[in-house]
């Protein structure tokens, strides 16, 4: 969780979801607690609000703080006031929202590590040089080849450049 958004290696690989599909448009719905009902949670949040501290306090030692503050952001819950005071609605808005975080996918490419798309490979022969012009080489990131995060784009680098490589000696 960031203040722009979200980050890390599963955000990675759903990007690829996004880019293959062609569409930065969308959501994602991300269930904090997937073995908890909404039921269950109700109770967890009611027994909590006992705790006799400021709202934002009421999930310490359950969420990171970045996650809790996403929490009461997306729910709308005033963390000013005392947890005591949280009202059935505001805690039923609360787990609803831990079992419901939602954030919109937008257009971006701001911090891209790894685009989709590409010189067809289609295109090439088994050396990477193309077809249709000869001595013309593609690697690496230029050849619609990507992979999910664990070194798979980095591996297609160097591997692609030694095909070229050992190709022009």
């Amino acid at each position: 969780f960031k203040d722009s958004g979200l980050s890390g290696i599963v955000i990675f690989n759903l990007s690829t979801i996004f880019a293959r599909a062609g569409e930065f448009n969308g959501e994602v719905i991300v269930d904090l607690l997937p073995n908890i009902s909404v039921e269950k949670l109700n109770k967890i949040i009611e027994n909590r609000k006992k705790l006799k501290v400021k709202t934002d306090k009421i999930f310490v030692g359950m969420f990171q703080n970045a996650v809790a503050n996403e929490i009461f952001k997306q729910s709308k819950v005033d963390t000013n006031k005392m947890s005591t005071a949280l009202t059935k609605a505001e805690i039923e808005k609360l787990s609803t929202t831990i079992k419901k975080l939602t954030f919109q996918v937008v257009d971006c490419y701001d911090n891209n590590q790894v685009f989709s798309g590409g010189v067809s490979l289609q295109e090439l022969n088994s050396n990477l040089e193309h077809k249709k012009y000869k001595n013309l080489y593609f690697i690496g990131e230029i050849c619609d080849v990507d992979g999910e995060c664990g070194g798979y784009n980095l591996q297609w680098a160097w591997t692609s450049g030694k095909i070229v490589g050992d190709c022009l000696c």
